[in-house]
């Protein structure tokens, strides 16, 4: 497989995945070491908890599209934060429903922390007025020492509804 290279720096890209006609979309922060190695979105350990997740609510990870925020390992140059901005906004047409997961996702869409909207119907000016969109925790997060999936739980519960 012939990878693509970031135009701004020349990173491998982690392209999104998953159906382009889909009207489900989930946008997460970044690609992780896994993602990074294999070039698709949600391949590691973080994916499995949430095609799990989903599962439990009746969603098929298989029939979303895929994406993340950063296409490759996160930059302090705004210059390319505005272009990776754009490249995931290109995914957003034609979907309705959309999980922003992560604290990075929320910030930049919403302007908010993830911890004061997780599980909360959200709009963002980045958004389409029709699409219904759901925060949540980056699934990834249960991995962590000390962390609890009850939340994550409850927030995808949220989206399943809302869909």
């Amino acid at each position: 497989m012939s990878r693509q290279v970031c135009p701004l720096c020349g990173n491998l890209l982690v392209l999104p995945v998953g159906p382009k006609d889909s009207l489900t979309l989930l946008i997460g922060e970044y690609p992780g070491v896994e993602e990074l190695k294999s070039g698709y979105c949600w391949t590691g350990k973080g994916g499995e908890v949430l095609r799990a997740e989903l599962a439990r609510v009746g969603v098929q990870y298989e029939t979303c599209r895929a994406t993340n925020l950063w296409q490759h390992t996160p930059s302090k140059d705004d210059e390319e934060f505005r272009q990776h901005i754009e490249w995931m906004l290109a995914e957003v047409e034609g979907k309705k429903h959309i999980l922003l997961m992560g604290s990075d996702v929320c910030k930049a869409l919403l302007g908010e922390a993830v911890s004061d909207v997780s599980g909360l119907i959200v709009s963002s000016p980045y958004l389409p007025k029709d699409v219904t969109a759901v925060a949540v925790r980056n699934p990834a997060q249960v991995l962590r020492k000390g962390s609890t999936v009850g939340e994550i739980r409850s927030a995808m519960k949220a989206f399943r509804e809302a869909m």
